[in-house]
């Protein structure tokens, strides 16, 4: 550990740190790794994105996964959904099957393809029968629409492919990496290499495509994704985030991925707040966060297991202070500050004296510091998306605390808060742009 930790000073390993939010039993967890190297760091990070996609595509099979992959995909379920083992799945088994994967439609819906699978009128389903019944169940009519008005009658060869992404769908790609793309979603075969581009798409190619992790709306993937079998080029960097929608629009002209009661990583009305919930958010593409803002401890008690402070009812507070223990030396240092920007999540329920908190009020939710909540947004608010982080406040503390606020967000985001209107810009009678917002922080607030 010595040798990983050579002094007490975060910042000089932070480029070596990574932190792995997961969850077991629907509760978050925390695991904070240092590695000896960057280079290592890399591994990695690029081996744990690797796997999550693939875990995601698994999981997402039945609408988005090649052929080998959708083949896993039925085995997997069918077997799981096989109760009796007898290799049979009656309706009631694909019915729960249904409604646990959220799939199939109605129950009148599942019901009907149920029948009209089920060769014999035996009231079971076979494997077969069952991936005839997945199969339709993933039938897009509004794709295939697609699909012969982009072919015009013609076979849906690499040219008629390449003219489709530039001219419908606006790809700025190289036609080397367009091959790659259309090659990936040809069926197994005993083709040459050479020979692949000659291949036409049928309906389900084109399909699958459409509904791949190449055709989302807002990013253009410049390598295959890590569900392709060629993994070993995947890098974190090159894994696209190419936009060519106009962003100069005003800000109400989009939509906007957005959080509610980001704080929240556990039970809405007796779970745990915590800084984890913004980091997860952020990561994953919200460009909106929420915080719940009431008055903090105003002396050295910090009480994190429950909200006392903020629940509002009866002599509640005081009973609580009873029942945990007092939480010593809660005062701000400069060693848990080192701490909290290195890891984005160390010591993030400690609560500050004179500061207000972030917590769901009239529930007996943990409380988080505003500070905290503050410095997890400014390291990771830009790290997928260089367009601007909206903080939906409300604002339940008082004017002293409200101050305080001020003071918190102006020091820990200094130059990205917004404070002013921005150059250009009317903003009684119009928003500013994404465009003109990159990088920046806004406090949209109500008390």
């Amino acid at each position: 550990m010595s040798t990983l930790l050579p002094d007490q000073d975060p910042l000089k390993i932070q480029d070596r740190w990574l932190t792995i939010i997961y969850t077991v039993e629907d509760e978050y967890k925390t695991l904070h790794v240092i590695a000896p190297t960057t280079q290592l760091l890399d591994q990695w990070y690029t081996t744990l994105v690797v796997l999550r996609q693939l875990r995601l595509d698994f999981m997402a099979g039945v609408f988005h996964g090649s052929s080998q992959e959708s083949e896993l995909w039925e085995k997997h379920h069918f077997s799981g959904a096989d109760r009796s083992k007898d290799n049979k799945l009656s309706y009631s088994e694909v019915k729960t099957l249904c409604r646990r994967l959220n799939f199939g439609g109605t129950e009148d819906e599942v019901k009907r393809r149920f029948k009209e699978v089920d060769i014999g009128h035996k009231e079971y389903l076979t494997y077969e029968e069952f991936r005839e019944f997945v199969r339709q169940i993933r039938e897009r009519t509004e794709l295939r629409a697609i699909y012969e008005e982009v072919k015009k009658g013609k076979p849906f060869t690499f040219q008629v492919f390449e003219e489709f992404m530039r001219d419908c769908q606006k790809s700025t790609l190289s036609k080397e990496d367009l091959e790659k793309i259309y090659n990936s979603f040809l069926p197994a075969g005993p083709q040459k290499p050479e020979e692949e581009a000659s291949r036409p798409w049928a309906f389900g190619s084109f399909s699958l495509f459409l509904q791949s992790g190449y055709s989302v709306a807002f990013t253009e993937a410049l390598e295959p994704p890590p569900s392709s079998s060629d993994t070993t080029t995947v890098k974190p960097t090159t894994l696209g985030r190419g936009i060519w929608q106009d962003m100069t629009h005003p800000l109400s002209s989009y939509f906007i991925c957005s959080s509610h009661n980001t704080y929240l990583i556990g039970n809405q009305l007796v779970g745990d707040s915590s800084v984890e919930g913004y980091i997860r958010a952020l990561l994953g593409g919200c460009r909106s966060v929420e915080m719940d803002i009431y008055d903090g401890p105003s002396g050295g008690l910090g009480i994190t297991a429950v909200n006392a402070i903020s629940t509002e009812v009866g002599d509640l507070k005081e009973d609580l202070e009873q029942a945990v223990s007092m939480v010593q030396g809660a005062v701000e240092s400069e060693e848990n500050v080192a701490g909290v920007q290195a890891s984005g999540g160390a010591d993030a329920k400690e609560l500050i004296p004179g500061e207000p908190i972030v917590t769901h009020g009239g529930t007996l939710t943990s409380s988080v510091s505003v500070r905290r909540i503050c410095e997890a947004i400014e390291r990771y608010a830009f790290v997928t998306s260089p367009y601007p982080v909206i903080i939906s406040g409300e604002v339940h503390c008082s004017l002293e605390q409200q101050k305080v606020l001020v003071n918190i967000m102006r020091e820990v985001f200094g130059d990205k808060l917004v404070v002013a209107p921005i150059d250009g810009y009317d903003a009684d009678s119009v928003l500013p742009s994404p465009e003109a917002l990159k990088g920046r922080i806004l406090l949209k607030a109500k008390n």
